[in-house]
């Protein structure tokens, strides 16, 4: 395979993925063939570069101009400015070029001499020289065919040799590909449609619409029967079945071109905003851009349908196990409850009982919601207030203010005590009572001013034993590392779960983890500074490279999507807090898993993303894409960026 760049062309081995040899580019490259063992390109001056391959020896450029001085004068191309257009067939030995103001030009390379010109015809008989913006010659050796696109949005079929117009009609094509067996041109139009046409005959065989977007590029496959194209950064491959009748039948003039037409149009999804996984993993419930609730299935990944829809775009989702009920929250500050269950006839798509539908009369947007099933209430914070409400009919019950604006708050249900929740902030943890939000217990904790903020905390349970993950970030800074902070709640009594209950308020130190990577390393490492005091104190703390936090596994793996966009782990349990030995120093190992592709994620100021028994699911525009199986693969990082497979 040969990948050609302005400054480099480079041949790889596609079995092993080595580059075999490295090419210094000709000026502005325009078209590339495998002729053989020999790589031809051709370029805006005018000019074909050869090299002929070998695994041995390093390739040597041999430039031949078109048009050359040194041929006959009758032989010469009178040539003016750079092509417009281009394309090779070394089926035909032939080259085909267009100029600006002047008929195609054809060119032999194997007898490197002019070969005559050729184009549409006006109406006077005269040959155009309206400007080209694409051609293709039909692959078929005995089939003796250039297909042309004019910028005034005419397809013309040639007989370059003959310079014979064959067909011609307006189609809007930008860009053209012929099939390898000869039978097929997918043509490209300006408003992203796909058209296949016969290659003899243009006439039109399946088309098809996914998008509106530039078409950058199209391509068959060896065997004619696929057909991708590029868009932006996205590459989607088709398979017609008219491309299969048409190759399996010898004659197709018995079928007329209505059976053979065919439309497909993928109008763009609404994006997904949201995420929850119902507490048997076996669907995920998405909320989209559009207001719809849509249930998927986790295994699969395809859409059961939408469950019910909001009037504004949904930002958040939470699963309430014991009610079978999922809770909705949209830009409009309304919240929707309804009871969602699987039925022996209808499945998931049994009809929504609506438990409540109530709105926060607030002018600010809601940014967390926290559930307390046994206390029958939930808590809706707002970044300056927060709001109590009645789980049963969704009425308000009280509200509590915060003038300063602390920053970021995070509340749970508190693991040990049903009738209380655990609230989180950049100075404290605190446990409150569900019926009134009265603070009975708290605890407070040093951070240093390098720490940075508050964004997100995450609750997890180590055996009998809970812990609170807090994702402390530097919102100001060029930093791109984030840190995090391990808690353990056991020192966060209240009433119910420590019979020496009493009003205690208390103060930890961070034990300061330093970290030691290169903007090169492909993962982490995080190196402890005070050892005993970080596994015997309440709070560890240790820097990552974090783009996502995406959650913690039920085998306390803190699993996040890191700068580079892969999916990576650090084990939070006692025994992967165990400190690795290595050079006179203590390191801690995060592991990489997979990658996922940067243009997921380009464009999006919140990704998506959440973990279901063992798997990663996240977003893909209005797609869900769940990833299986893939942390059971493990590279782990050292300082000396050393990878091992474990």
């Amino acid at each position: 395979m040969a990948t050609c760049g302005n400054k480099t062309t480079k041949i790889w081995d596609i079995r092993t993925g080595q580059v075999v040899h490295s090419l210094v580019s000709p000026p502005r490259p325009l078209s590339m063939e495998f002729d053989g063992d020999m790589l031809v390109i051709a370029s805006r001056n005018n000019c074909m570069d050869t090299w002929i391959l070998g695994h041995n020896v390093q390739p040597e450029s041999v430039r031949r101009p078109w048009g050359d001085a040194n041929t006959p004068e009758t032989n010469r191309i009178p040539l003016r400015g750079v092509p417009c257009a281009l394309t090779l067939s070394i089926s035909h030995g032939m080259l085909a070029v267009a100029y600006n103001g002047q008929p195609i030009i054809l060119w032999d390379m194997e007898e490197d001499t002019y070969a005559g010109n050729c184009g549409k015809k006006l109406s006077s008989g005269e040959t155009s020289t309206h400007v080209v913006v694409a051609l293709a010659f039909n692959l078929n050796p005995d089939i003796g065919l250039l297909a042309v696109a004019y910028l005034d949005g005419d397809l013309a079929l040639l007989d370059p040799y003959t310079d014979r117009q064959l067909e011609c009609f307006r189609a809007n094509c930008q860009t053209l590909a012929p099939s390898p067996n000869g039978r097929f041109l997918a043509a490209g139009c300006a408003n992203g449609i796909i058209h296949v046409y016969e290659f003899d005959t243009f006439k039109l065989l399946y088309r098809v619409k996914s998008s509106n977007s530039y078409i950058k590029q199209l391509a068959f496959s060896k065997d004619s029967m696929l057909l991708a194209d590029i868009r932006g950064s996205q590459c989607t491959v088709w398979k017609p079945e008219a491309l299969l009748r048409e190759s399996l039948s010898d004659d197709s003039s018995g079928l007329t071109s209505a059976t053979l037409i065919e439309t497909v149009s993928l109008e763009a999804k609404a994006k997904v905003t949201c995420m929850a996984v119902h507490h048997k993993s076996t669907v995920i419930f998405c909320g989209k851009d559009d207001g719809s609730v849509v249930l998927y299935e986790r295994k699969t990944a395809v859409s059961l349908g939408i469950l019910y829809k909001h009037k504004s775009p949904v930002r958040l989702l939470v699963w309430i196990e014991k009610r079978d009920a999922l809770l909705s929250v949209d830009a409009s500050n309304r919240i929707f409850s309804y009871r969602i269950q699987k039925s022996t006839d209808k499945g998931w798509l049994t009809d929504p009982v609506v438990l409540f539908k109530t709105r926060l009369d607030s002018e600010k947007a809601i940014t967390d919601v926290s559930i307390g099933e046994a206390a029958a209430k939930f808590l809706v914070s707002t970044r300056e207030s927060d709001h109590l409400f009645d789980l049963n009919d969704g009425k308000s019950e009280m509200e509590r203010t915060y003038p300063q604006i602390p920053g970021t708050r995070k509340w749970f249900p508190h693991p040990q005590s049903s009738q209380h929740l655990i609230c989180v902030d950049n100075v404290k943890i605190c446990a409150h009572n569900w019926c009134d939000l009265t603070e009975v217990s708290s605890m407070k904790f040093l951070l240093d001013d390098q720490t940075g903020e508050l964004t997100n905390a995450t609750l997890y349970s180590l055996g009998q034993k809970h812990r609170i993950m807090l994702h402390l970030a530097h919102p100001r800074s060029s930093i791109k590392t984030n840190r995090i902070a391990i808690i353990n709640l056991d020192r966060l009594p209240v009433e119910g779960s420590d019979p020496s209950f009493s009003q205690r308020k208390q103060t930890y130190a961070l034990a300061t983890f330093d970290q030691s990577t290169t903007d090169d390393d492909k993962g982490d490492v995080v190196k402890p500074s005070n050892l005993a005091a970080a596994l015997c104190s309440s709070v560890t703390q240790f820097e990552l490279n974090i783009a996502h936090v995406i959650g913690v596994d039920d085998s306390s793996k803190l699993m996040f999507l890191n700068q580079s966009c892969w999916i990576c782990s650090v084990d939070l349990s006692a025994s992967g807090l165990e400190i690795t030995q290595r050079e006179d120093e203590s390191s801690i190992a995060v592991f990489e898993h997979f990658f996922i592709p940067h243009d997921w994620f380009a464009g999006k100021k919140d990704i998506v993303c959440t973990l279901a028994k063992g798997d990663v699911a996240l977003t893909r525009g209005g797609d869900l894409a769940v990833i299986r199986g893939g942390v059971e693969y493990n590279e782990a990082a050292f300082r000396t960026v050393v990878w091992t497979a474990t």
